[in-house]
């Protein structure tokens, strides 16, 4: 269960790795991509707070099943709407780096999910939802927040990314 709520939790900090263009799909500047990034991520924590706090304290069966659904239906959005942006070309290759690895956490979070939904237990769900692929996953998708907080201090650009201890 820790194993998957440091999974789960590092994806949110993760997630804020993938935004960037204007309505006319052009790249926008360092500072425009980051500010973006900052509001994209507090779109996706308001998203999935409440399904991580539900699948952290609810014995209920059914509710830890939504609960671990809405969260793979959160980082799906999340990556719907980011795959739809570009970042500029000086955060690019990481920003493309990042976003390969969110789809690859995101696969594995669909396939976790069906075994969520079908377990017939508590203990058979949580055993389902530690999955090590998908832990591993995670922390290959969180390691792509740091070369994305290096642009940004090397470009002067005042932005916090929270990325995780690695």
């Amino acid at each position: 269960m820790n194993r998957l709520v440091l999974g789960i939790t590092t994806m949110v900090c993760a997630a804020f790795l993938l935004a960037g263009c204007d309505d006319d799909g052009n790249a926008f500047s360092l500072d425009a991509y980051f500010e973006e990034v900052e509001g994209l991520v507090e779109d996706y924590e308001a998203d999935s707070n409440e399904a991580f706090a539900t699948f952290n304290e609810s014995n209920d069966l059914e509710e830890l099943k939504d609960a671990f659904e809405s969260m793979s239906d959160s980082l799906d959005s999340f990556l719907d709407g980011m795959n739809a942006l570009a970042p500029p070309d000086e955060a690019a290759d990481a920003h493309d780096e990042a976003v390969e690895a969110g789809e690859a956490v995101l696969d594995a979070t669909e396939d976790v999910n069906d075994d969520v939904q079908a377990a017939e237990t508590i203990d058979a769900l949580r055993q389902a939802a530690g999955n090590d692929e998908l832990f591993n996953l995670t922390a290959e998708f969180n390691a792509t927040c740091q070369p994305l907080q290096d642009i940004a201090t090397e470009n002067d650009v005042d932005v916090d990314l929270s990325c995780p201890a690695q």
